[in-house]
Formats: structure tokens, C-alpha cells, sequence
């Protein structure tokens, strides 16, 4: 098994493993809860999670037309748990369509996407 499908098989498996913490919980509104001291409630998480994936893997590896909007990630609320699970379903084909064309080639060469969202970027030399 090469590396690239090393990874691509880690990416599905936690994000399967994500979509069934989703489903444990017993109340769907408890999704938003954030208990004190954490910033931000599970539903949020899987969103940023998710539009992570959908971004840098969907978008600049399988040359999606995704467009994020990380805004929304942390402030949508009461988002309906069957719709958290699709979104998960999506990441996971996203992987899917931006690994399964990936070769040794590919991995030498420069990132399309800037952290953060941007196209391009380069980092400056130190």
C-alpha cells in the first residue's frame, strides 16, 4: 500500500469514527452544548472539521469547486445532526476524489492552497 493510500484510508476511518461520535449522541441539541471552559461545541468542531477537508483536500487536491466559508463553521447554530452527517459524507468523498488521483509526482510538489484559504502562497524565506 503506498503512502498516499495510507493516508487516504486514516482520513476515512476518522472521519467515519467522527460521524459515529455524532451519532452517540442521544440528544441532538446536546451537539451545540459548550460545557465551561471549552470554546466551541462539537457541531461547530465537525463543521470546521469538515470544511478543513472540503477545502484543502476537496478544493486543492481534487480541484472541487468548494468554497468555504470558515465564518459559518463557528457561527452556524442548531444545524440538524442529519445534516452534520451529510457533511461528513461529503468530506469522505472529498478524500476520495482528491487522493485517488495522487502519485509520488504529486507529492513533491508545492501545495496549491495557502493556510487559511488563500491560492498560491509561498511561504517567506527566514
Amino acid at each position: 500500500m503506498t503512502s498516499i493510500e495510507s493516508v487516504k484510508r486514516v482520513l476515512i476511518r476518522d472521519l467515519a469514527a467522527l460521524r459515529d461520535e455524532v451519532r452517540a449522541y442521544s440528544d441532538e441539541l446536546d451537539l451545540w452544548i459548550c460545557p465551561e471552559g471549552i470554546v466551541n461545541s462539537a457541531s461547530n468542531l465537525v463543521l470546521h472539521l469538515t470544511g478543513n477537508v472540503l477545502h484543502y483536500i476537496g478544493a486543492g487536491l481534487g480541484k472541487t469547486r468548494y468554497v468555504r466559508d470558515r465564518a459559518a463553521e463557528f457561527g452556524s447554530r442548531n444545524v440538524p445532526r442529519v445534516e452534520l452527517e451529510a457533511r461528513i459524507e461529503q468530506a469522505i468523498d472529498a478524500v476520495r476524489c482528491g487522493m485517488d488521483g495522487l502519485d509520488s509526482d504529486d507529492m513533491e510538489r508545492e501545495y496549491p492552497l495557502e493556510a487559511g484559504g488563500g491560492i498560491g502562497h509561498r511561504p517567506a524565506s527566514s
